[in-house]
């Protein structure tokens, strides 16, 4: 269990990483659209967000859980700084 465990972390982290990489180059955030893309993709990990919250609280323990929990989470976070960066100075938030 705990090398699998090990093993998870590892992959998340991988994940995350290439996640991070990907959003920070993603030409749809200059594009006329962007403002529809991150509406959609901010309501998207609400909705996760709320979902796996729900399952936590029927098991509040289990890893896999936690894990999408805690990914969908930092997605959102990523989202709303690169919505940040792509807005106008007089648009942009100090904080979230």
């Amino acid at each position: 269990m705990e090398q699998a465990l090990a093993s998870l972390e590892l992959s998340q982290r991988s994940y995350d990483r290439a996640v991070a990489f990907i959003a920070a180059h993603d030409s749809t955030a200059s594009s006329p659209e962007a403002g529809d893309v991150f509406r959609a993709r901010l309501a998207a990990l609400d909705q996760m967000i709320s979902t796996t919250r729900e399952a936590m609280r029927e098991a509040p323990h289990d890893p896999v859980i936690n894990g999408y929990y805690l990914t969908t989470v930092g997605q959102r976070e990523a989202a709303l700084r690169q919505l940040n960066y792509t807005l106008p100075a007089s648009l942009r938030s100090n904080s979230f």
